[in-house]
């Protein structure tokens, strides 16, 4: 038996996944990696310890702009500069500050995996039973049996499988990868141990086990009912769609664009650092000065306090190279490429657009970000149903995090004509409410609702909202 067993499909992703991460985490990461992504640029033919000497100044002096990481936290700073808007029953308001059965909130959790959507374009959510009951999972809504979520990374999400059965295609397996804390008597170190947690779906019933390896055999405890559920309590959230096929990572191209000018970078740092000093060049001095001069200990020194005594007819100049305009041109035109494949935050586009070219560009931008929202919103809404079927209530779920990203703000006249057109009748109250929340000018989105605390604060309003 090897529950270890990873799909080939994922086999693939995996270092794409561990590249683009590493762009993000930063310099300190790629610089861990070395050659992986920085080749020693030293003649094979080299000795060894010159080779790594020059290789490690090398790499010192490269500089890696994290275009990556400013694009994705910015991007993430959009979708989650609004709270989410959660329709749940009073029994998972827990969820909103505990979701994990730790410190964890549900935004913070929820940030951590719209990241990993924007790194590796995957990642899934687990409604957390096994560590409950060690018989099975039976919670009640006053115990503190309460069901809680984990987001698992798609490195951990090792094998699944899926089949067909009345016309739905079911998850019916699942094997996810953890790690726990073994029992060695030490209260000061852990030491760390690797499981495997695998879901099979058996007919009516939903079974698990967890196994670990023990002396290079992975040994189970039993399959366990899942008890109150009739399917995997899982969630995938992908890139592209919220199933279980392997979803190419959004920020992708952006991270072997910013590797390559990282790469530039190395060349044309090693290139000044080499040529850029000034060199000195002395000509015409006589054997004569360099007997008297040099091999009687008196260096030539270099300053503004010092002076030295050539001799007749000698010269003494400085050479400094210019700066390598090819890997500076290429390092440029890699910014401006980084810029058009979502790195905002690395440069600021000061040219006049036509309005057409605005739009088009803020719909081509934020679609992909409103899309991989809305994936968000759908795995967790249906990991909260799971919660609320658990715990016995009767509730429709759904959680929706934000979509609206276009952060222009109307203009004293631009307000002014959506009034007049909700008072001449050209749109209803509701539209008029909405487009006032959008431009955060009111924050109750619930139309009825507002119209109702604004009847209550000024009673004499007699305006008409329909």
């Amino acid at each position: 038996m090897n529950p270890d067993y990873i799909l080939p499909e994922l086999l693939e992703k995996i270092p794409i996944w561990a590249m683009v991460q590493d762009c993000y985490l930063g310099q300190h990461a790629i610089n861990k990696k070395g050659e992986v992504y920085l080749p020693n640029p030293s003649p094979i033919d080299e000795p060894f310890e010159v080779k790594r000497q020059r290789y490690i100044d090398y790499q010192k002096r490269a500089v890696f702009y994290n275009a990556t990481r400013h694009t994705a936290n910015g991007m993430a700073g959009m979708v989650f500069a609004k709270y989410p808007t959660l329709d749940i029953p009073k029994e998972l308001e827990y969820l909103k500050n505990s979701i994990d059965g730790g410190a964890l909130s549900l935004v913070g959790q929820a940030r951590q995996a719209f990241l990993m959507l924007l790194l590796k374009g995957r990642g899934g959510l687990l409604v957390d039973l096994h560590e409950i009951n060690e018989k099975g999972y039976l919670p009640t809504k006053d115990s503190g049996n309460r069901p809680k979520i984990k987001l698992y990374d798609p490195e951990n999400i090792i094998n699944w499988r899926t089949q067909i059965i009345n016309n739905k295609r079911v998850l019916t397996l699942l094997a996810l990868r953890e790690n726990y804390v073994k029992e060695n008597g030490d209260l000061f170190k852990n030491e760390v141990g690797e499981q495997i947690l695998v879901i099979r779906q058996d007919e009516a019933q939903v079974l698990f086990d967890i196994f670990r390896k023990e002396n290079g055999k992975w040994t189970g405890k039993g399959w366990r009912v899942m008890k109150n559920v009739d399917s995997i309590p899982f969630s995938f959230i992908g890139a592209n769609d919220n199933d279980e096929t392997v979803d190419d990572a959004p920020l992708y191209d952006l991270a072997v664009v910013n590797l390559a000018h990282y790469r530039n970078s190395a060349d044309y740092e090693e290139g000044n650092f080499i040529a850029g000093q000034p060199s000195l060049f002395i000509t015409g001095v006589s054997n004569e000065w360099y007997q008297d001069v040099i091999k009687n200990g008196n260096p030539i020194r270099l300053g503004a306090r010092t002076a030295n005594l050539l001799g007749s007819g000698a010269n003494a100049f400085l050479l400094q190279a210019n700066a390598n305009s090819g890997l500076y041109q290429a390092m440029t035109d890699k910014k401006e490429l980084m810029v058009g494949l979502g790195a905002r935050l690395i440069d600021t586009d000061s040219s006049v657009k036509t309005a057409t070219q605005a739009g088009a560009e803020m719909a081509e931008k934020t679609s992909q970000l409103a899309h991989l929202a809305n994936n968000l919103s759908d795995a967790y809404s249906r990991a909260f149903n799971f919660c609320a079927k658990l715990l016995g209530a009767n509730h429709e779920c759904v959680v929706t995090f934000n979509t609206k990203f276009n952060t222009a703000k109307m203009t004293a006249q631009e307000r002014a004509q959506l009034i007049a057109e909700w008072q001449g009748g050209a749109i209803t109250w509701d539209e008029y409410r909405a487009r006032l929340v959008d431009d955060e000018i009111a924050f109750i989105e619930d139309a009825k609702q507002a119209k109702t605390q604004i009847e209550n604060d000024n009673p004499l309003n007699g305006a008409d909202y329909d």
